[in-house]
């Protein structure tokens, strides 16, 4: 930019600047019928992504039942979701920025039906796995909902907006996981069929959203250069979506595939981790010295909390994917075998992300400040996850209870918290790029965290399991060859099969079932010693952020629409 005299004038950083004074109580945005009805169709498209990539996931175990000779690929049936979020999220943000909203939302909820509809009618896993990669696409674009949300409504009251996806997470994660262990258990749809009914509501629901979508009207996009759709297409950084695409597409198939379907020094595991960490550099390195018009513009860099929520995202989806995936086997290994009453254990996580999320939208509404509360949420987690360590078989439910609310709680107040500060503190017209980058880092070190633990956690099974079964049965004086049958019915939960080795009663077999629960506690306990560093990193990253009270103001960046009247020209 230059001044009246030809001069180039200084950049202006977004946190050294001048903010008009929209901090008042005494403001005339009017929550109008309007207001609702784009809030309602919004978010029943986010719910309806947030069934589509937690309901297969939690339904893996029956879908094995179902499919028992195809075991070996099942586990992409949820991995997909991963990488497609992951890898989409990292450029669909400027495509919507740059193109629009309701487009990609209708393409989100097609694909979502389709996809859904593809997998339930499946008669293999490999079937499941083709429909889900269509609805990975589709929640993962859907996912946009996210800042859509936020831009509607005065910046002040973002974090009570987004608050309500997050209600909507914990919603699907208590009904969705609990409705499809009774769908199973009273085998709606036929014997080991009932984890097809969460398909079909799957569908249900994206086709409901899909519908309401047409009362969808949002403001049209911010275009400070004043260029057309075509130089708009022609100046995006399409090499960097490629790099993108390629780095982590490849990065996180070698997490998926290494110590399981491959052993991680084998060529594939290495080739597919190098080329994805060289095409990883080369993106950096374009993005530095590439095009004006970047994958990741600079200016959603000038203000320092963006990057410092960049940092926060990445460390805590390493603790938070972390803790959540091995949820579930420890209540099944630890407290409860049955898998419709383990699925009451994950309430407290749940019920927490709620209650974390509404007093974290409530403290921003009325403090206009993230830091403290950023900090006291680290701090809490980084407690809880320590908590969690001191767990032993058949422990006290308090003792599981109370860390696993206190988890949710923070999960949900990072739900919150980050696409706030994202949001905040880049350029209006960079809401849905600040965000989804957001989104995508952070499943990076979600995929990065689950890789660790399970490693970790594999690691010291196979070193306790032996030793502990091995006690049992030279004080019982039972041999020793034996040790290979006993594990490998331990590991099925197969009491039956035990009692047919030579010597076992059924106080030996008591005796196994009690050592085997302690070598996976112990095993879980170095798992959560391994996630405290990163939750003490995210506790000193959040201690670097900057006030926000002079940019929670009201300013509404993409005012809704009215309903159209005649003449009116609504965005498409």
């Amino acid at each position: 930019m230059t001044s009246l005299d030809g001069k180039p004038e200084p950049p202006v950083h977004i946190e050294e600047a001048t903010v008009m004074d929209l901090t008042q109580d005494n403001w005339d945005f009017e929550w109008s019928v309007d207001i609702w009805l784009n809030l309602g169709a919004l978010y029943l498209t986010y719910f309806s992504c947030v069934w589509a990539q937690a309901v297969p996931g939690s339904s893996l175990g029956f879908i094995q039942k179902s499919f028992p000779l195809e075991t070996a690929i099942s586990p992409w049936v949820a991995a997909v979701g991963s990488l497609c979020l992951c890898v989409i999220s990292s450029f669909i943000g400027e495509l919507s920025d740059t193109f629009g909203r309701r487009y990609f939302l209708f393409f989100a909820t097609i694909c979502g039906i389709v996809g859904m509809l593809v997998s339930s009618r499946a008669v293999s896993v490999g079937t499941i796995v083709g429909g889900q990669t269509i609805t990975s696409v589709g929640f993962s674009v859907g996912y946009l909902t996210t800042p859509l949300i936020a831009e509607i409504v005065p910046k002040r009251s973002r974090a009570l907006v987004i608050s309500v996806t997050t209600f909507l997470t914990g919603t699907v994660s208590i009904g969705g996981g609990i409705g499809m262990a009774a769908f199973m258990e009273h085998d709606v749809g036929g014997y080991n069929q009932g984890w097809r009914m969460g398909y079909y509501f799957g569908a249900v629901f994206f086709a409901l959203a899909s519908a309401l979508l047409f009362s969808y009207h949002p403001g049209k996009r911010p275009n400070p250069e004043g260029l057309s759709v075509q130089a708009r297409l022609r100046g995006f950084d399409w090499v960097g979506i490629i790099l993108s695409t390629a780095s982590f597409s490849m990065i996180l198939v070698a997490l998926q595939v290494g110590g399981s379907t491959y052993p991680w020094k084998s060529a594939t595991v290495i080739s597919l981790l190098v080329i994805g960490a060289l095409s990883l550099i080369a993106l950096c390195i374009w993005e530095a010295k590439g095009p004006s018009n970047k994958l990741i513009p600079r200016e959603i860099f000038q203000h320092r909390n963006y990057a410092i929520g960049l940092a926060i995202n990445f460390i805590e989806g390493v603790a938070a994917f972390g803790s959540l995936s091995f949820q579930s086997p420890i209540v099944l290994n630890l407290l409860q075998p049955d898998y419709f009453k383990s699925g009451l254990y994950n309430i407290p996580s749940a019920g927490g992300t709620i209650a974390g999320a509404a007093i974290t939208a409530i403290l921003i509404y009325k403090t206009r400040e993230v830091k403290w509360i950023g900090i006291t949420a680290c701090a809490l987690l980084t407690i809880s996850v320590g908590a969690m360590a001191l767990l032993n078989p058949h422990i006290n439910l308090a003792a599981w209870f109370i860390p696993t609310t206190v988890t949710g709680m923070c999960i949900g107040c990072f739900a919150v918290l980050n696409p706030v500060i994202a949001t905040i503190s880049t350029p209006n017209e960079l809401v849905a790029t600040s965000v989804t980058i957001g989104t995508s880092v952070r499943g990076l070190g979600g995929a990065i965290g689950i890789v660790m633990i399970s490693t970790i956690f594999q690691n010291k099974i196979t070193n306790f399991l032996p030793k502990k079964i091995s006690e049992v049965i030279v004080k019982e004086g039972i041999s020793i060859s034996h040790l290979p049958q006993i594990i490998s019915s331990l590991s099925i939960g197969d009491t039956a099969a035990l009692a047919q080795v030579p010597g076992i009663s059924v106080r030996v077999v008591t005796a196994l079932l009690a050592a085997n629960q302690q070598a996976y506690a112990d095993s879980y306990r170095y798992m959560w010693y391994s996630l405290i560093p990163f939750c003490v990193l995210t506790l000193l990253s959040a201690c670097l952020l900057k006030s926000t009270k002079d940019q929670l103001t009201v300013e509404v960046v993409s005012a809704v629409q009215q309903r159209p009247k005649s003449g009116d020209q609504l965005e498409k």
